[in-house]
């Protein structure tokens, strides 16, 4: 990893850490895989596999990434700038591949993500697992 990479990851793990300390929250950075649930807002940045269940938004961007959004409900909202590849893969399932961002709002979501550099921004009430490097906060 190049020294940028790294100064930057230190920066973002500062700076959520910092936050983490201001309020009731739980954060991490560095290697491994951590388990998340509850209602509120889960902020992160790094290399590797999200899977995200959720009734809320999700936000985010990655590059050279590949995304599986999975609708359960039948209410999905999605808004995708980006990625040079996308496909439908059965009713209420979608691949997109490549860089980009996507918002995507549901009653009923599943959100499958492996990046080489991904950040996202998860409001609502449900789950998330976190497997790579990089970090977190979620309050």
């Amino acid at each position: 990893m190049s020294a940028k990479k790294v100064g930057t990851m230190v920066a973002i793990a500062v700076f959520l850490l910092a936050m983490a300390s201001t309020v009731n929250a739980y954060s991490g950075h560095g290697t491994g895989e951590v388990t998340l649930d509850g209602t509120g807002k889960l902020l992160a940045r790094g290399y590797g596999n999200v899977s995200i269940t959720l009734n809320g938004t999700v936000d985010m961007m990655c590059k050279r990434g590949v995304l599986v959004v999975t609708d359960n409900y039948g209410d999905i909202e999605i808004t995708a700038t980006g990625f040079g590849y996308r496909k439908e893969l059965g009713e209420h399932r979608w691949l997109y591949r490549g860089t980009g961002s996507i918002v995507i709002t549901g009653s009923d979501i599943l959100v499958e993500l492996h990046a080489q550099n991904g950040a996202l921004t998860a409001k609502g009430t449900g789950s998330a697992r976190l497997n790579g490097t990089g970090a977190y906060i979620a309050c």
